[in-house]
């Protein structure tokens, strides 16, 4: 994994410190060769000399350090010890640095959107056209590392209903009843985050299954009834950004929006049996795009994903 966060350390603060601690301990050298004057009434060489110097570096960590001399007179140790504190620039304390909102949901679940497959069963009549079925799929993503997810979902769609026959004293024409299941696997992969956003990639599986039967039309004499199949096999790679609201108080609420290629294979048929002559038109094939969207609305099911994660 590439490095996660860009986020600077007081480096300049520290070596001011370093400097000043160094800087006092050569000055405590350089007076220690001097020949010591014992003040009226204290016996020589009987008490060691004490210095102490207290440095504040902005920005920088807390630390205390102490060093140990002779005097040029005595052997009783000098004793110098120096305090560094720590202050922001506006006099305060420098508080602990706070984990993006990511990192706040590792080790979490989140629930929601994941993504869309589109089926493309065939109806009956003239060419056998085919019929796009789009399957929203729901699921969770868990976060097992901070670099590093799993996700899982499933998601159906369902669609039936009659067609007005133009002619009177005609009954309405039944429409295929058409049933769409989708699986969906994927392991996102996060390279960057920081304090509200992180860019990933997802690498995912898509299995999807259609089934359809249009009843008889009750204009017609005869057996009519007509049996749909359809199946899908794909795969894709994404790219994009996931931003969590933790600006407004919201770190568990995330919405992602990825954009990528995917290839899927398709194979379909229609199967329709009339006076007891069965016909069967089969249509399958290989289908390789980058993200599209049929409809202005299917870009928020295709491509972007709302979830909220639990802990």
């Amino acid at each position: 994994m590439l490095g996660r966060r860009g986020r600077g350390a007081g480096g300049a603060a520290l070596t001011a410190a370093f400097v000043t601690v160094f800087a006092s301990a050569a000055a405590i050298a350089q007076t220690g060769t001097a020949p010591q004057t014992t003040p009226p009434g204290s016996p020589a060489g009987t008490a060691p000399a004490t210095t102490t110097t207290t440095t504040t570096a902005v920005g920088a960590q807390g630390q205390t350090s102490t060093g140990v001399t002779f005097d040029g007179t005595t052997a009783a140790p000098v004793t110098t010890t120096t305090t560094t504190t720590t202050t922001d620039p506006d006099g305060g304390e420098t508080k602990a640095e706070e984990p993006t909102d990511h990192e706040k949901v590792v080790g979490g679940w989140g629930v929601g959107l994941l993504s869309a497959v589109e089926l493309q069963p065939l109806l009956p009549g003239p060419a056998y056209p085919e019929q796009s079925l789009v399957v929203a799929i729901l699921g969770a993503r868990g976060w097992l590392t901070e670099g590093l997810g799993v996700e899982i979902g499933l998601g159906f769609n369902t669609r039936n209903g009659t067609r007005a026959d133009d002619l009177e004293d005609r009954e309405d024409v039944p429409e295929p009843t058409t049933w769409g299941l989708a699986l969906h696997l994927g392991v996102p992969l996060s390279f960057y985050d920081d304090e509200h956003y992180q860019f990933l990639l997802l690498p995912e599986l898509n299995f999807g299954m259609a089934m359809g039967k249009t009843e008889d039309d009750p204009n017609v004499p005869g057996d009519q009834a007509v049996r749909q199949r359809a199946r899908l096999v794909g795969g894709g790679l994404r790219a994009g950004a996931e931003v969590q609201f933790g600006m407004i108080g919201l770190p568990m609420l995330a919405l992602t929006g990825t954009v990528g290629v995917r290839l899927n294979y398709q194979d379909a048929s229609v199967e329709a049996a009339e006076n007891g002559i069965v016909v069967t038109r089969i249509r399958r094939g290989f289908e390789a795009s980058t993200s599209s969207f049929n409809d202005p609305w299917d870009i928020f099911v295709s491509s972007i994903a709302a979830l909220y994660y639990f802990r």
